[in-house]
């Protein structure tokens, strides 16, 4: 249940790692990755191995059917009242993680486009997000995001920065794994 969002849709899901899941030296403080080594390999929704990222492209027409919720009241979650639906896309994983094609996505996004649905897409490596909106403009209604965790990953922003396309840049700053002195 994320707080900022109506529904998650994980078009990907699994990771090559980062500060949050680095098994090889026992940091395992992701909660995709601890999902999915719960349920990975038995559970046909997710990947084998959380290592091991997976396309799961066939999902968007499904979601794409969701009801507007545009000027709708939501009794659950007031701050979104009369927004569109927000939808948080791939929160099982990191859709620019280094071992999927940095163009995976493109075809699906004239379908993101054309949905009256606001999609908020989260990385902790906006500096592939960015290599990917400057051959695939994003949409005006997907939010490009960025993770920052600690001063280590403050340079995260300046890569946000250069995301072409989209709507408002936006940045998740969980879990703080130490000080952040922003400017």
């Amino acid at each position: 249940d994320i707080e900022y969002a109506d529904s998650s849709l994980n078009l990907e899901m699994g990771c090559n790692g980062c500060e949050l899941w680095n098994p090889a030296i026992g940091v395992k403080d992701c909660y995709a990755g601890v999902l999915t080594e719960r349920y990975g390999g038995v559970n046909k929704g997710f990947p084998a191995k959380f290592d091991e990222p997976k396309l799961f492209v066939e999902r968007l027409d499904a979601a794409l059917r969701w009801s507007d919720l545009t000027g709708k009241e939501r009794p659950h979650k007031p701050w979104l009242s009369g927004l569109p639906r927000i939808v948080f896309l791939n929160d099982m994983g990191d859709t620019f993680t280094e071992s999927l094609p940095v163009d995976w996505m493109a075809p699906l996004l004239p379908k993101i486009a054309d949905s009256p649905h606001q999609f908020l897409l989260l990385t902790k490596r906006p500096g592939r997000m960015a290599e990917f909106s400057q051959r695939n403009e994003l949409p005006a209604n997907v939010w490009p995001g960025a993770s920052i965790t600690s001063q280590k990953t403050i340079a995260r922003i300046g890569q946000l920065g250069k995301v072409c396309g989209g709507g408002p840049r936006w940045l998740s700053v969980e879990p703080i794994l130490g000080p952040i002195r922003f400017g």
